[in-house]
């Protein structure tokens, strides 16, 4: 993947997938490599940050940021906080936890990160290229790991509260 992307010329690339982007991808020269990630930066890095935004500020985030080999600490494109998120579903027709997790990551994320990163970052830029970054104070925030069965079924009982 590597060569195909340095013979590209690509000068931007917009990394949308989970898991870590190899460190020889982002030393390319002169290549930029852009994360939307579902919780605010600097404050929640990690995995599972949808969740963990609901969890520890009550509602979600989302930021964009030049990537680095370090894990969600590059420069920011922009952040922000939204509205509270909850999504009422029936006792009856309640998924198991499995499924909504899958679905939260699935469909809902995706169109969080999308929306974000076409209106806050590419939207009102001119030149994709020069896109303004400011960096992150990395003195701020935590680190969050992927939750633990009890701890993500109460955040899906949080972010999918049974009518």
């Amino acid at each position: 993947m590597r060569d195909a992307i340095a013979a590209s010329g690509a000068e931007l690339l917009l990394f949308t997938g989970g898991g870590i982007m190899p460190a020889e991808i982002l030393e390319l020269p002169g290549l930029r490599v852009i994360h939307v990630h579902t919780g605010f930066l600097p404050d929640v890095r990690g995995a599972d940050v949808l969740l963990w935004s609901l969890m520890v500020r009550g509602r979600p985030g989302v930021s964009a940021f030049l990537m680095t080999p370090r894990l969600d600490d590059g420069d920011l494109l922009g952040a922000t906080e939204l509205a509270p998120l909850s999504i009422p579903l029936p006792a009856s027709e309640r998924p198991d936890d499995d499924t909504l997790y899958r679905s939260l990551f699935s469909f809902i994320d995706p169109l969080i990160r999308a929306e974000f990163v076409v209106s806050q970052v590419f939207e009102p830029a001119s030149d994709f290229a020069a896109l303004p970054s400011t960096p992150q104070d990395l003195s701020v925030g935590v680190t969050f790991h992927f939750m633990a069965p009890q701890l993500r079924s109460a955040a899906l009982a949080q972010l999918f509260p049974a009518t």
